[in-house]
């Protein structure tokens, strides 16, 4: 790869991670499921629903850095409330993983973020946490992840085609 070419997607990278930090105020150790900051609202329930996407390995990562991996997103909102659980599967080499995943989804102004932690069904993988940003009218969320005890792994994600609302 041409070294410009690397030095670009690395400032990208930082850009896209110090956005989605600054705009979700996020903790480097999970936390209880956080509540919605004060004149946030709690985010439709329409959120409900399944979500194809996929997430992208970060420079921590010197064998899979660049590489992603498609998974499908299922999401439970419990009415009334911010919190939502539901399960991650991904396509992932020769078999696929489950995963399930617990968080918030809080409509802060003109941005819903989608925050929530996932844990492998098997294996002794560490917990993920991902959290992203929907801008209204927009049908792309994309955000981060990283590994909730080391906070060292990361990388990016994204939904594609989340409805329009």
């Amino acid at each position: 790869m041409h070294p410009s070419f690397l030095i670009a997607s690395r400032l990208f990278f930082l850009a896209a991670a110090a956005l989605a930090l600054a705009s979700c105020k996020t903790q480097e150790k999970p936390a209880p499921t956080p509540l919605p900051s004060p004149g946030a609202d709690v985010a439709p329930a329409w959120f409900d629903g399944q979500y194809q996407g996929s997430y992208a390995f970060g420079s921590a990562f010197a064998d899979r850095a660049g590489q992603s991996v498609r998974f499908v997103l299922t999401l439970h909102q419990v009415p009334g409330t911010s919190q939502i659980t539901g399960t991650m599967s991904e396509n992932s080499g020769a078999f696929g993983l489950t995963s399930d995943v617990t968080g918030t989804c809080v409509r802060e102004g003109d941005v819903i973020h989608l925050r929530f932690s996932k844990t492998y069904r098997r294996g002794k993988r560490p917990v993920e946490n991902y959290l992203g940003s929907l801008p209204l009218g927009s049908t792309f969320l994309s955000g981060i992840w990283y590994d909730a005890e080391t906070s060292t792994g990361s990388g990016t994600f994204q939904l594609d085609s989340v409805p329009l609302r």
